[in-house]
């Protein structure tokens, strides 16, 4: 019993594993060289830039008149924050139902060794 219980667990917290959830290292870099700009974006961005530039007297400089960043994967995030919510409630309403299904097939067990066996009886008729 021990055993089917323990896999059920094992399943549950196994199948329950949100894929991609332990890699997720999403990054939004800016840098600008003397090569000029260099923008990397690996997550959901709206970007907007306006205005920029690398000061032709100064290479060093730069100027940037706008820049607007609006992460979309925010909204994606918060879903996925809700659904496993809904998940983890789901796991305890069955957690809780597996542990009355085996506390009340304890109490059949129990019943069952309980009663008594009849005595077996022979009686014996005379012809």
């Amino acid at each position: 019993m021990r055993i089917l219980m323990a896999m059920s667990v094992l399943a549950l917290v196994g199948g329950c594993a949100v894929e991609g959830l332990h890699w997720a290292t999403p990054k939004t870099q800016f840098s600008y060289g003397v090569t000029g700009v260099k923008f990397t974006d690996t997550k959901d961005n709206d970007i907007s830039i306006k205005d920029a530039g690398i000061d032709p007297n100064d290479p060093s400089r730069f100027h940037l008149g706008e820049l607007t960043i609006r992460n979309n994967a925010s909204d994606v995030r918060r879903a996925n924050v809700e659904q496993m919510e809904a998940v983890t409630a789901q796991t305890q309403l069955i957690t809780s139902a597996m542990t009355q299904m085996t506390a009340d097939i304890a109490k059949i067990v129990e019943l069952l060794v309980a009663v008594p066996v009849a005595p077996e009886v022979v009686v014996d008729v005379a012809p």
